[in-house]
């Protein structure tokens, strides 16, 4: 039993090392002033939808923090506009994970186990 456990923390560790290196490895690529210029350009609108989506994303994955995405929001939008996008964002995604586990029930649970 403990060479099960001790076999699935290793490929836990090693999944969750070369996500981490895939990310770094493709950081390098990105020009983030020029992300940053096309950001300004989109209309309100857009970027509001944008930034409600990725929070979303962040919550139902949760791979990476949502600091840097609260921050994002907060310059983009300023206090009161990026905060409201940012529950928005968590709303949405605590929606969204709630009826997924309440669809697919034990089945999603007992997979969930699987890579605790």
């Amino acid at each position: 039993m403990n060479k099960i456990i001790s076999r699935k923390r290793t490929l836990q560790i090693i999944v969750i090392l070369c996500i981490l290196g895939v990310t770094i490895y493709g950081l390098r690529f990105i020009d983030f002033k020029q992300v940053l210029q096309q950001v300004e350009k989109l209309p309100f609108f857009l970027k509001s939808i944008t930034m409600i989506l990725f929070i979303m994303l962040q919550v139902v994955f949760a791979l990476f923090p949502g600091e840097p995405l609260e921050l994002a929001s907060g310059f983009l939008f300023g206090n009161f506009y990026g905060t409201l996008l940012c529950l928005a964002g968590s709303c949405l995604g605590t929606f969204f994970v709630y009826y997924l586990v309440k669809f697919f029930k034990q089945k999603l649970t007992k997979f969930l186990i699987i890579f605790s």
